[in-house]
This record gives C-alpha cells, sequence and structure tokens, in this order.
C-alpha cells in the first residue's frame, strides 16, 4: 500500500526585478518553469511508495526584488516598477501551481513576506509589495482553480461584515502539514556579524519553539541565498536557496556564492521530513537550466 503524505516546495529569494549578469526576468522565468517540470518529474519517481494528497507551497518572501531598498538598486534592475514586478512573479508562478495539481488533488500556498517587498522606511513594515503578489496570486488561483487551490496568507482581510483582519506577524507564519507545525520565516530578523548567522538562527529557533504553544518541529528560512540544513534536539532548520544567478550580494555580505536550489520534501502523519530533494535552480551556460535535481 502506498503511504499517504503531503509534499512540501520552499520557495524564496526569487527576485522578480533583478538583473545581473545571468539573471533577468526571462531568465526567472525559466528557472521556474523547470521547477515546475521537476515537481512532476519527483512525483514519478515517488510513485511507487507514497501517493501525495497535496501539494504545500511555502513562500518565504523576496519574491519580488523591491525598489529603493538600496542606493541605486533601479540600475541592477530590469524592471525597476515594484507592482510590475509583483504582477509579472504572480503569474510566474501559475505554472508551478498547474504542475503541482497534476500530481496531487489540492494545492496549499502560503507565505510570508521578505524584507525587499518593503514599501518605504516611513511605510508600515506591513504594506508589503510581497503581499502584494500573494494576493494577485491568490485572485489568480482562485479564478482557474477554485475549488482545489487554497491560499492563507498573512495579508489583511475583510470579513462579511466589513470588519477589517490583520496580523502584524507579516513576516512570521504556523503552517499545520499533515500532524505536524512548521514555521516559516523570510530571514531577515536574525541579525548577521560574521557571515551567515547560523547561531542566531539557532537562538531564535529555540526562543520561538517557547514562544507558540504549538510545538513546530521544521523551520523555513531564506534571506541569505544559501541552501542547507542544521538538526539540534528535535528542532530541524531549512534554510532555502535563491533563484538569482550570478548572485554577488551573498558574495559581499558573507564571502559565500548565492546557492541556486530550493527545498521540496515529503510529510507523513508520523515524521515532519521523510524524503528530501535540492532542487537545483542553476541555468548553464548554454542558457539552459539544470535537468537533475
Amino acid at each position: 500500500m502506498k503511504q499517504r503524505e503531503s509534499a512540501v516546495l520552499v520557495i524564496s529569494d526569487v527576485h522578480v526585478g533583478k538583473k545581473t549578469p545571468s539573471y533577468n526576468m526571462h531568465i526567472a522565468k525559466k528557472v521556474l518553469d523547470e521547477v515546475a517540470r521537476k515537481i512532476v518529474r519527483i512525483a514519478e519517481l515517488t510513485q511507487d511508495g507514497y501517493r501525495w494528497d497535496e501539494v504545500v507551497i511555502c513562500f518565504l518572501g523576496d519574491v519580488l526584488d523591491g525598489s529603493e531598498i538600496f542606493p541605486g538598486q533601479a540600475t541592477v534592475q530590469d524592471i525597476p516598477n515594484v507592482l510590475a514586478q509583483a504582477t509579472l512573479a504572480a503569474q510566474l508562478f501559475l505554472p508551478i501551481v498547474e504542475a503541482s495539481l497534476a500530481v496531487a488533488p489540492i494545492v496549499r500556498l502560503v507565505g510570508v513576506a521578505g524584507n525587499h517587498g518593503r514599501s518605504g522606511k516611513n511605510a508600515a513594515e506591513a504594506a508589503n509589495w510581497d503581499i502584494v503578489c500573494y494576493q494577485q496570486l491568490e485572485s489568480l488561483t482562485k479564478a482557474k482553480w477554485s475549488k482545489r487551490v487554497f491560499c492563507d496568507f498573512n495579508a489583511p482581510t475583510v470579513d462579511e461584515t466589513g470588519a477589517l483582519k490583520e496580523t502584524s506577524l507579516f513576516w512570521l507564519k504556523l503552517v499545520q502539514i499533515r500532524n505536524h507545525w512548521f514555521l516559516l520565516h523570510h530571514g531577515h530578523r536574525a541579525r548577521s556579524v560574521l557571515g551567515v548567522p547560523f547561531y542566531s538562527v539557532r537562538t531564535r529557533a529555540l526562543t520561538w519553539r517557547s514562544a507558540f504553544k504549538e510545538r513546530w518541529r521544521v523551520l523555513m528560512h531564506g534571506h541569505f541565498h544559501q541552501f542547507g540544513r542544521m538538526d539540534f534536539n528535535d528542532i530541524i532548520v531549512l534554510l532555502n536557496g535563491t533563484a538569482v544567478q550570478h548572485d554577488t550580494w551573498a558574495l559581499e555580505n558573507f564571502g559565500m556564492q548565492g546557492i541556486n536550489r530550493w527545498w521540496l520534501f515529503g510529510v507523513s502523519d508520523k515524521y515532519p521530513i521523510t524524503w528530501s530533494f535540492g532542487l537545483d535552480l542553476e541555468v548553464r551556460s548554454n542558457g539552459k537550466a539544470a535537468v537533475h535535481q
């Protein structure tokens, strides 16, 4: 009998609108289209032992590059208009949702905002363009697959009575997948001094564990454009990479190349992670996205 599981894809640091010698909106589309194909391929590879009841797509923020985050940012962008970035990004994610629906009956979209989405130094932090992108994505998926795609973003909503509901925790979110709780965080709240702040991430994980009544097991972390896994006690921390090719930000700040990998893993009723792949997002010199995992 096949084991019933949920598949989880972690997306972060796409930076739609950013331009490097080997990255722009066209390369971003190529990378995301390849991720869609890999979801289908991995579902085929695991189908003998597993049945996916759902695909949960976790967005960790910085899906767009933003505007006026640092001086001269517009000179390293192919889309300076942040509203256009959000609109395009929502469209670019649709093939991933469609591919997920091809291998599972239900898709859930959940997410938090990143620091590149902020509207300005004097604006409310919750006024975030990542959230605008998520809202556009929710509208697009509802129009196409209203009965199979379910969205849960930390975005302001108005209920049937006209009452406004919003949260200050737009950058942190608890998500239940099967019998387990997962904590989503963009990563910019973990302070960096000398490179990737592994100690700070671990400290935050331990304190956040005690701050919530839900005993979450896995912390998903973006922002640093690095990829890896840390295990301590019964906590698992997943660092998620970036879609940006030729990423000088990580090199300048940490002395490390940005890592073009995203997590895709399985969740069973008993275990928070059963199997996992690091999806290779690197676009080779011939212009083709990597085809291996």
